[in-house]
C-alpha cells in the first residue's frame, strides 16, 4: 500500500511506535514507511479511526455519511452494527 502513495504525501505523515516489547510506555517517531516494525497489537478490521483534531461538524458529517451508507448497502448484511 505504501509503494503507491506518492513521497511528498509519505513524507506529510509520520507513526508514534512503542519502543520495545510493550505497547505502553515511551514512544518514537518513525516514517510511514516504517509500519511493518510498528505494532500496537491487532484490532478488528471492522473499526474506522479518525481523527480527534477533526471538527466536530466534519466528524459528524463523517459519521452519517458512513451511518447512511450502511443503510443503503447492508440489506443482505445483517450481522453488522455500527457505532456500538
Amino acid at each position: 500500500m505504501i509503494n503507491c502513495m506518492s513521497s511528498k504525501l509519505v513524507d506529510d505523515y509520520e507513526l508514534l511506535c512503542p519502543v520495545g516489547d510493550e505497547a505502553v510506555g515511551e514512544l518514537e517517531r518513525r516514517p510511514v514507511t516504517a509500519y511493518e516494525e510498528c505494532s500496537w497489537g491487532v484490532a478488528p478490521g471492522r473499526a474506522i479511526v479518525v481523527s480527534s483534531a477533526m471538527d466536530m461538524p466534519e466528524r459528524l458529517g463523517l459519521q452519517n455519511f458512513l451511518q447512511v451508507s450502511f443503510r443503503n448497502t447492508s440489506v443482505i448484511i445483517n450481522t453488522f452494527s455500527t457505532f456500538s
